[in-house]
C-alpha cells in the first residue's frame, strides 16, 4: 500500500508518498489539475495495490478527489481545523504538511469526520448559488448608493451627491430638471 499526502494550493500542489512501514517512496510538485492527480495515483497504482490518499480541503479539492477516485485510490479530504498537527504547527511549509498528511493517513490518525466530497453536479450548483449571492449583494450595495446620490442632490443629505458621483465612476451627477407647467 502507498499512502499520499497533497497539499493542494491553487495553481500548484505539492505531494508525499510514503510505503507501509513510513519510509519516503517519492515526493514533487504537480499542477492543481484533475489530470495530474490521476497521473499521480496511476503512478503507485501500477507499483502496488492500492493507494490511499489524504488532502487538505481546499479552493479545487473536490475537482481533484474525484478525479482520483475514478482512478480507484481511497481519497480523505481533511478540513485544515479538524487537523490539529497541522493547525498548531509552527513549521508550515507545502512539503510537511504535504507529509504529515501522508504519515496521519498510513497511522489511521485522521478524525473519522471526512469532508464530503460532492458530486460535479452538486459542486456546479454551489457555485451558481454563490454567484447568485454575489449578485443580489451588489444589487443591494448599488441601490443604497443611487439612494445616497438620490438624497444628496435632493438636498437631504449635503456631501452626498459628491461622494456619490465619485463612487459612480466620477460620472456628473446632475439634478433631474423641473417639470414646467403650462
Amino acid at each position: 500500500m502507498h499512502y499520499i499526502g497533497i497539499d493542494i494550493g491553487k495553481k500548484e500542489s505539492t505531494w508525499f508518498a510514503c510505503d507501509d512501514d513510513g519510509r519516503r517512496v517519492a515526493k514533487g510538485t504537480m499542477a492543481s489539475s484533475p489530470q495530474d492527480a490521476v497521473a499521480l495515483v496511476d503512478r503507485f497504482m501500477m507499483l502496488r495495490e492500492g493507494v490511499e490518499v489524504a488532502v487538505e480541503a481546499g479552493n479545487p479539492t473536490f475537482k481533484l478527489a474525484r478525479a482520483m477516485q475514478s482512478s480507484g485510490a481511497d481519497v480523505f479530504v481533511v478540513h485544515p481545523l479538524d487537523n490539529a498537527l497541522i493547525a498548531q504547527s509552527r513549521r508550515k511549509t507545502d512539503g510537511i504538511d504535504a507529509k504529515m498528511l501522508a504519515e496521519q493517513r498510513r497511522l489511521h490518525m485522521l478524525s473519522r469526520d471526512r469532508v464530503h466530497v460532492p458530486s460535479a453536479l452538486c459542486e456546479d450548483l454551489r457555485h451558481l448559488t454563490t454567484a447568485r449571492e454575489a449578485l443580489v449583494s451588489d444589487r443591494r450595495a448599488d441601490r443604497q448608493l443611487r439612494a445616497e446620490v438620490h438624497d444628496g442632490l435632493a438636498g437631504r443629505r449635503p456631501g452626498a451627491a459628491r461622494l456619490g458621483c465619485r463612487a459612480l465612476g466620477g460620472r456628473l451627477c446632475q439634478p433631474r430638471p423641473a417639470l414646467q407647467s403650462s
